[in-house]
């Protein structure tokens, strides 16, 4: 007897009719997939990824054939599978396991930099039992370390901020943050849609610049340093495209709660220096003229009894409006 194989959407068809409720995340993950990666054919942003992943992979075969790294090749591996995991997690709407699985890129980029401080290390973590790890390797002791040497980025920028965000999403609390992708699938919408590209192209930035100050304290004669060493033009530029609107979202959050301190002129400078940054509006628009005319227009908004998510919005308008149709 012949069995026909059948195709995922023919799968999807019959899982519908037998448990539905099962079958509905799976085809809207699919009918997302298949619609994102259609309009990313040519985008930037796969090409900057796949060059990761060749790098990546470059640099696990040379940190094999090298006695100093060999025992850590490993965890190239397995943030080469963490890029992965986030890229098909992004494509198919679940952003929150995309941010999980750049939460143990970060760790893997913080390990390393504990190495380069201390090359010993490596021998001792190799080597170390279960107490020994957490009492000297978790990533609070790491972090501290680093913190330290002043080593890494622990201050109040981005990288700082994004680490703050991971530590919250691990622990369950009653507090939502808004900053933080919800669990299961995102909104269909731009910000919703580009945050995993957010957290691959900053994490993968902090775990190559990790790699080659591993590289450098230990052989930085070496193959391995001088391939850690190469810059990625497709990485930047891939990195520049998504922290346009990774920057915009942020400025929205910055927007509101200026907007709930009754403060709408600092609201829209923000937003529209923001725009400015993403290419939305010229440059020359942010006058002083101009920006009366946010203000004037913030004020009114503020001065109603709308939300804070509607005051965005019609502020978010009426700079695009004053873009003369460009």
């Amino acid at each position: 007897m012949s069995h026909e194989k059948k195709s995922y959407d023919q799968t999807l068809v019959d899982l519908e009719g037998r448990v539905p409720r099962l079958a509905a995340p799976l085809r809207e993950a699919q009918r997302r997939r298949e619609k994102r990666a259609a309009g990313l054919v040519s985008d930037i942003r796969l090409s900057g990824i796949n060059d990761l992943l060749i790098r990546l992979d470059d640099l696990i075969i040379a940190f094999i054939d090298h006695p100093s790294f060999k025992g850590l090749a490993f965890l190239l591996r397995r943030s080469a599978a963490d890029f992965e995991t986030a890229l098909e997690a992004t494509i198919s709407g679940y952003s929150s396991v995309a941010f999980d699985a750049m939460r143990d890129v970060l760790e893997i980029e913080y390990l390393l930099r504990d190495f380069a401080l201390d090359p010993a290390n490596i021998t001792n973590w190799l080597d170390a039992d279960q107490k020994t790890l957490k009492k000297y390797f978790s990533p609070v002791k790491v972090r501290e370390r680093l913190k330290t040497a002043g080593i890494g980025n622990f201050g109040e920028n981005a990288e700082s901020r994004d680490y703050r965000a991971h530590s919250m999403s691990l622990h369950l609390s009653p507090h939502r943050v808004g900053l933080l992708p919800g669990k299961g699938l995102a909104r269909d919408r731009l910000f919703p849609n580009d945050f995993g590209f957010w957290e691959i192209f900053l994490h993968a930035h902090g775990l190559i610049s990790a790699i080659r100050s591993l590289t450098e304290a230990l052989a930085p004669e070496s193959e391995v340093h001088h391939l850690a060493s190469q810059d990625s033009a497709l990485l930047a530029e891939a990195r520049k495209d998504v922290q346009h609107t990774q920057e915009l979202y942020y400025s929205m959050f910055e927007a509101r709660n200026l907007l709930r301190g009754n403060r709408p002129g600092e609201a829209c400078a923000v937003l529209s220096i923001a725009l400015r940054d993403a290419g939305a509006i010229r440059g020359e628009l942010l006058t002083e003229s101009k920006l009366e005319a946010f203000y004037d227009e913030a004020i009114r908004v503020a001065q109603g009894e709308v939300s804070p998510a509607q005051q965005i919005a019609v502020l978010l308008v009426a700079i695009l409006n004053s873009t003369d149709g460009q």
